[in-house]
């Protein structure tokens, strides 16, 4: 090229524009390693219709706007001319008349950070510049130190050891993991570790301290630590882990031994790590002087009884090169023979024959003795056993204080060399009036008119209140009460100790209703309880009556009800059924009430496919209810001359109701009618059975209707056993 083109060039380097521009790849923000090359491309898209192309790079440095010319590079004639540049710092290669490399050696971040470069071609007299590429020049770490650097590191088992792990300067900031390696398996644990940057110029030195808690199976295990930014990972040297531990000592069994005896006793252990051990033999406090051993061996020359208690072993090592003293301990009691003798009885550590203590407060009953071998021990109330043991010196009862707790508590032991003297104790729970535990209460009271009623009730109380302190009213709601008026002729109270009845005399129809009685002894909240008297009448009507539909078959069915207020006496419900349209298949059945909830019975010997009518009402012996219906159809057959067994071709018959033509309805009526006059008829009849000689309504007495009149007695177990599923499928 000659002088006037480089002229020319120089020119359009000046004043030229651009066009389209070159792009520069890679692009951006460019993250280089220091101390490595890279490589910046420089594309144009449209390509010159001449062979011959300029391209120059420029730095920008530390964001100036003046660039510095770091290389010129010429294609001509198929050959790459460097026009200027350091070849010790930049590298070039030619790939075309639009296409430049240009590489930049050995990065260094206080050379090369953060600066940008651009790229500007020379085709067809015009300059076009690329965009701006920038450099992120990153530094890798060159190692990474394990703190304490002492090789094998001491830890004591279950004893939190921090170690720390340190990079060299990096940026970005190192990444560091921790490892432990035993028996060949390695295992993470990084998630242990906390991490922190220390600043150190330009660069980040990270800190990793780990928290380790070491175990007997780490110890011979190696620990060590791993970093990472760019480049390389760095690893620490692996440290050996030496885990020191105490000794444990092993169970020691309890010794019976005759006084006068020798003794000897064996302290038994695992050693630990160090194995060094130290022995110191203690026995717990019997007032008598003692003497500590160092020996591994426990020697009692010519036992005597006060040397029965119990002793310990402390068996113990110094964590060396540490001076951490770890121990343990194990002990044993010796039994001295001897027959059982001083016996107390204590409540919360406090002997008296009679002790008072309040409600729901928590108290420890105690029984000791002394004897040996131990002795066979009882603790009773009121002469009921609570607590019994063999071959012991004490026994133990905790009472969280109830009114029931209240008695006579007497503790007694002996053994084979004798008997000690009983100690009793009478306890006193302080505690409010209320219901007697296991007795029913009953609040229902029936009276028939001119009769006399007693309304009686039983508490637990102490102290027992006095007869004042039981008060009964009458009421008219559970807001409106008066005493009793004074009238001896009227009303009668008899309060004996927990017990307090009241009689109404010559029962009037004003004396039905509202009793309250309270009761109150000074502690704790009153008693109130409400009592009816209600006259004795007929029952009341049973509810929800109706067939379980999900029961029903071609034979059978089960009805279920609710039953009513017996009203003061006995009821039995009488159960009547059969088909609709004629009088054959018909029954009476007589359930008595077995005070469930909800009450079932099964309908049997039903007409397959046909409709049914059945009906109930209660009775007592005061009168019965009106009667309930329900109507249903059974399951019925299909006739197929295919089939040689017509049994086996069931079908669902349909739905209660059904679309019955307007003679059917006429018919139904009419039977509705003449099963009321039935029902009637049963009605006189079930009164007659309130009296206890009466026998059940058959077929024989009553000849209007062919099915048998039966008794029918149902158990509450048998309805669970048989309805349980029942239940769940019925929708009312």
């Amino acid at each position: 090229m000659d002088l006037a083109a480089m002229l020319l060039f120089v020119m359009q380097l000046i004043l030229g524009y651009v066009k389209a521009q070159p792009v520069v790849s890679p692009s951006g923000t460019v993250n280089v390693i220091e101390g490595r090359n890279f490589t910046l491309t420089c594309s144009y898209e449209k390509i010159s219709t001449e062979e011959s192309s300029l391209c120059r790079w420029d730095e920008f440095v530390n964001q100036t706007v003046t660039p510095l010319v770091k290389l010129y590079l010429m294609y001509e004639d198929g050959e790459c001319t460097k026009i200027y540049g350091n070849d010790s710092l930049y590298g070039y290669t030619c790939l075309g008349n639009n296409k430049y490399e240009m590489t930049i050696y050995n990065a260094r971040y206080d050379v090369n950070h953060n600066s940008k470069w651009r790229c500007t071609q020379y085709h067809n007299n015009l300059l076009v510049d690329s965009t701006y590429v920038t450099i992120n020049v990153r530094v890798g770490i060159t190692d990474v130190v394990l703190f304490p650097d002492g090789d094998p590191i001491n830890v004591i088992e279950n004893s939190e050891t921090s170690l720390l792990c340190r990079t060299s300067g990096g940026l970005p900031g190192a990444a560091v993991r921790w490892f432990i390696q035993r028996s060949g398996q390695v295992k993470d644990l990084t998630s242990l570790s906390i991490g922190t940057y220390q600043e150190a110029g330009h660069l980040n030195v990270t800190l990793s301290t780990l928290n380790y808690t070491a175990v007997k199976f780490d110890h011979t295990g190696q620990i060590y630590c791993s970093a990472n930014n760019v480049g390389e990972e760095s690893i620490s040297a692996k440290r050996y882990l030496n885990v020191l531990y105490g000794p444990i000592s092993r169970n020691l069994q309890n010794v019976s031994k005759v006084h006068g005896e020798n003794f000897v006793y064996q302290c038994l252990y695992l050693p630990g790590n160090p194995p060094t051990v130290d022995f110191e033999w203690t026995r717990s406090g019997t007032g008598v002087a003692w003497v500590k051993q160092n020996t591994p061996n426990l020697t009692i020359p010519n036992v005597q009884r006060s040397d029965e208690t119990t002793y310990t072993c402390n068996v113990s090592s110094v964590l060396r090169p540490t001076t951490t003293i770890q121990y343990d301990t194990a002990t044993f009691h010796l039994n001295v023979f001897y027959g059982a003798e001083h016996l107390v009885l204590q409540l919360n550590n406090i002997s008296n024959a009679s002790v008072e203590i309040e409600e729901h407060s928590s108290n420890h009953m105690r029984c000791l003795l002394e004897s040996d071998p131990g002795s066979d021990m009882a603790l009773t109330k009121d002469g009921k056993t609570i607590i019994t043991r063999s071959g012991v010196h004490q026994l133990t009862h905790d009472l969280q204080a109830e009114c029931s707790d209240a008695g006579v508590y007497t503790c007694t032991g002996y053994n084979q060399y004798g008997a000690a003297d009983n100690a009793s104790l009478h306890l006193f729970v302080k505690c409010s009036a209320r219901p007697s535990a296991g007795v029913t209460v009953q609040l229902n009271f029936t009276a028939r008119q001119h009769e006399n009623a007693t309304l009686f009730y039983k508490i637990v109380a102490y102290p027992v209140p006095k007869p004042s302190q039981f008060v009964w009213k009458r009421c008219t709601n559970r807001s409106s009460c008066d005493l009793l008026p004074e009238d001896f002729n009227k009303f009668k109270i008899n309060t004996v100790r927990l017990s307090s009845n009241l009689t109404v005399l010559d029962v009037q129809i004003e004396d039905y209703g509202m009793y309250q009685l309270s009761v109150s002894n000074g502690v704790g909240d009153k008693l109130v309880e409400w009592f009816q008297l209600r006259p004795v009448e007929k029952p009341d009507s049973p509810t929800d009556f109706h067939v379980i539909q999900s029961t029903i078959k071609m034979t059978t069915a089960v009805v279920t009800w609710i039953p009513g207020f017996d009203g003061g006496s006995p009821q039995e419900f009488h159960i009547s059924y059969g088909k609709l349209v004629d009088d054959s298949g018909y029954f009476n059945k007589v359930v008595k009430h077995d005070y469930t909830k909800m009450m079932y019975y099964t309908l049997e010997d039903l007409e397959p496919g046909t409709e049914h009518f059945v009906s109930i009402f209660a009775a007592n012996e005061e009168g019965s209810t009106d009667s309930i219906n329900d109507t249903f159809q059974t399951l019925g057959r299909l006739y197929d001359p295919n089939e040689t067994n017509l049994s086996n071709v069931p079908v669902v018959g349909g739905a209660i109701g059904g679309t019955v033509g307007a003679i059917i309805a006429v018919v139904v009526a009419f039977v509705i009618l003449r099963r009321k006059y039935s029902l009637n008829i049963n009605v006189s009849l079930s009164r007659k059975s309130a009296d206890p000689d009466a026998k059940p309504v058959s077929g024989t007495d009553n000849p209007g209707f062919k099915a048998a009149h039966t008794y029918e007695e149902l158990s509450m177990i048998t309805v669970s056993s048989v309805y349980d599923e029942l239940k769940n499928d019925d929708n009312g």
